[in-house]
């Protein structure tokens, strides 16, 4: 019988299963391969995982804290390379560094401040000494802080007063970890190296940046404001100023201003501490985010004037960036914003815009946003203080006739005198 022949659509057909049946068997493959390659690598993690964990030597030969340990001068020495290459993002010194982290944990305090001895007395250099206390340190402060502490003070035997200082910088980490753990510890320890004069090292401004520091981490971490409140005055405005204090959220400022006015502050002192989180508010110069704060922290009478002013600056110099805009609404807006916070807001206006003519704004702009801030609603605080402050400047001179018209307009004779007095050497 002669083979039939094959249609078009019977080849098509044909074909079709072909393809169908070879990528079964591909897909089929390829997925069988996969759960190998799973299975493989399941088996790899699962190695790696339980060799992390032992503990006391019984790990890869050479690495291990016992092993490390028993080899004294060039155990450490290792640990020192493996800390530095981990540093460095070396993959093999990361996976050995995260090993060792478990290892140290095992070991009891007593282990741990003797390895800390030793690395003291060692050759290592002074970059690896380092190295290996810092992080034997992190473990031991864990275990038992107090003990810790006692440690790094064991240290400072010959230093400078500076050196010390240096020592408590660097460990302001550490502690802050005693305070999560023992607060009332910590402070302890904290007012006895105060008694002891540790922390007396201070700057031409008559205070300690460090200790500002760890009054900072003791607010921060326990929300005591009592603490701020204890301050010698010498110390209390350096310490609310501290750049720790930055990073508190904006929920968390009301709580910090009125441990602010509760601390003994003056009300100019307390809108200096809050000074930076407005400026944080109000970025390129919102006043709408002035407000916010406002609402958030409910400056006193007395503070908010001075808080008003340094937003209005800032929102001031944000328009003298943009000279198109310096003539248009919204320095008229600025002041009538600044007008119902601050009794002195023309003198304040006036001055800023001054200022923005000795910084080099364009001369024409400044004279027209003058003119029509008189003719919105005339002051003589404004112009003298604009001519005063503009007389002042060293990028350009104020033009005397301009100058000397704006102030025959003060109405107050003593104040034009003083005008035309502070414009008379231009």
């Amino acid at each position: 019988m002669n083979p039939r022949a094959l249609s078009w659509t019977d080849a098509l057909l044909l074909l079709a299963a072909a393809g169908g049946v070879a990528f079964f068997t591909i897909q089929h493959r390829n997925a069988g391969n996969l759960a190998a390659e799973n299975v493989g690598l399941s088996e790899r993690i699962e190695a790696w995982e339980k060799r992390g964990e032992v503990a006391g030597g019984e790990g890869e030969a050479g690495f291990s804290a016992k092993s490390l340990l028993s080899t004294g001068p060039a155990g450490l020495a290792k640990f020192a390379a493996i800390l530095l290459g981990a540093e460095t993002g070396n993959p093999a010194a990361v996976r050995e560094s995260l090993m060792l982290d478990g290892h140290w944990r095992t070991l009891d305090a007593a282990t741990l401040e003797k390895m800390i001895a030793d690395a003291r007395a060692s050759d290592l250099s002074e970059e690896d000494r380092e190295r290996v206390e810092a992080k034997l340190l992190e473990v031991l402060v864990e275990k038992d802080p107090a003990r810790a502490f006692a440690v790094i003070e064991s240290g400072f035997v010959g230093k400078t007063p500076r050196e010390i200082q240096q020592q408590f910088a660097e460990r302001s980490g550490l502690f802050e970890k005693w305070i999560l753990s023992d607060g009332p510890q910590a402070l302890a320890w904290f007012d006895k190296q105060i008694g002891a004069g540790l922390f007396d090292s201070r700057s031409l401004a008559g205070t300690s940046s460090i200790r500002q520091d760890y009054e900072s981490l003791i607010f921060l971490k326990s929300r005591d404001g009592s603490r701020i409140a204890a301050l010698d005055p010498i110390d209390r405005l350096p310490t609310l100023q501290s750049w720790r204090f930055q990073s508190l959220k904006p929920q968390e400022q009301a709580a910090f201003a009125q441990v602010a006015r509760t601390s003994g502050l003056k009300p100019s002192e307390v809108a200096e501490v809050l000074k930076p989180f407005l400026n944080r508010a109000i970025e390129s110069g919102d006043l709408a985010g002035a407000d916010a704060f406002f609402k958030r922290v409910e400056p006193t009478p007395e503070e908010l004037p001075r808080l008003s002013e340094g937003a209005a600056g800032t929102a001031m110099f944000a328009l003298g960036k943009k000279s198109d805009q310096l003539t248009g609404e919204e320095v008229p807006a600025i002041r009538t914003w600044l007008a119902d916070k601050s009794p002195q807001g023309d003198s304040y206006i006036g001055s800023m815009i001054g200022k923005g003519f000795s910084n080099g704004w364009d001369a024409g702009q400044i004279y027209a946003t003058i003119d029509r801030l008189q003719k919105d609603s005339p002051s003589d605080e404004l112009i003298g203080s604009f001519l005063e402050s503009a007389s002042q400047g060293t990028k350009q001179k104020l033009d005397h006739s301009t100058a000397a018209e704006l102030a025959n307009r003060i109405s107050d004779p003593a104040k034009r005198a003083a005008a035309l007095n502070a414009i008379g050497g231009q």
